[in-house]
């Protein structure tokens, strides 16, 4: 039988301190699988110490409506983080009506009941404790998922290319990570989008062609287990207008942050705070800066928004 783990906090008797002075946001990637196989969210979210305002919901969610502080960068505190820039994790509920510390019985309006609750996974692993006691670091990935019918097996992980040709057949590897973060082939595997459907053989590879050009969404499916992320695929005839590396969208918080853009093309939106944000490495980025006294350094090829306040393009004086 696989182990169950709930999603609790522990509480301090006291609250926690503020950040020591120097602390900063980290980069977090956060991906939500709620009910009935809808991804709610696949994507990075900056984080720090938080609060979480506790739920008075019953049946399933008897918290008390007091706030309770997550200190440092947490897998609960990402998911915090990012509900309170990103409409699609809202409402996220969490009760403490146990004496053991807060659970999370909400996210984007699939709630637990007696037979459902939410589960979370850092790096493919299922931590022994609790989301708060859990201190994520620069990049790690942290997954939550609703638990019911669904979503009780594996975790399914897609490894597709960034970029192919119109027409053009390529190979997809699916893999399967248990509670422990053993990873094996996944044999068995609908990988479907973009018009085109495969099953994955022994060794967890499919075989697929599209025809369309445009970014194309690939997902790997298998009941009980987890999807995969959606995983966006390039198709043009000309490779040359494709990024030879997949971006994705980054949110920061509503501190004052350093974003960082990754090598593919990014959809950036800053909170509030003044941001200091880079973008120069990367494939054509689009940035949005929102509240504060932002500064960015862009590419000649990146969109940014009008909202951000000081704007450095590269090679311009």
């Amino acid at each position: 039988m696989r182990p169950v783990h709930f999603a609790v906090l522990t509480v301090c008797c006291v609250l926690a301190l503020a950040a020591p002075a120097g602390a900063a946001s980290i980069p977090v990637d956060v991906r939500v699988e709620g009910a009935a196989g809808k991804s709610l969210a696949a994507d990075r979210y900056l984080t720090d110490t938080t609060t979480i305002g506790t739920a008075q919901r019953p049946p399933n969610c008897n918290g008390s409506g007091a706030t309770k502080s997550l200190s440092g960068p947490t897998a609960l505190g990402a998911l915090v983080d990012g509900e309170r820039v990103d409409r699609r994790l809202d409402p996220l509920l969490v009760s403490d009506e146990f004496s053991f510390g807060l659970i999370v019985c909400g996210i984007g309006g699939d709630e637990s009941t007696g037979s459902s609750f939410w589960l979370y996974k850092v790096n493919h692993v299922s931590p022994e404790v609790g989301a708060d006691q859990f201190t994520v670091k620069r990049g790690d990935d942290v997954l939550w998922f609703f638990s019911s019918d669904l979503n009780t097996g594996n975790e399914l992980e897609l490894r597709a290319p960034a970029r192919v040709a119109t027409g053009d057949e390529f190979v997809v590897q699916v893999n399967q990570y248990d509670f422990q973060g053993t990873r094996t082939p996944a044999a068995g595997v609908t990988v479907a989008g973009g018009g085109a459907s495969a099953v994955t053989d022994a060794t967890g590879a499919a075989r697929l062609t599209l025809n369309r050009q445009g970014n194309r969404t690939l997902r790997a499916t298998l009941d009980p287990n987890i999807p995969s992320a959606p995983t966006k695929v390039c198709v043009n005839e000309d490779l040359s207008k494709c990024s030879p590396a997949r971006g994705g969208r980054i949110w920061g918080s509503r501190r004052g942050e350093r974003i960082a853009g990754t090598a593919g093309p990014d959809r950036i939106r800053a909170g509030g705070g003044n941001d200091r944000i880079l973008v120069r490495r990367g494939w054509r980025d689009v940035v949005r800066c929102g509240r504060g006294r932002d500064v960015v350094r862009a590419g000649a090829r990146d969109r940014v928004a009008s909202d951000c306040e000081v704007v450095r393009i590269r090679g311009r004086r």
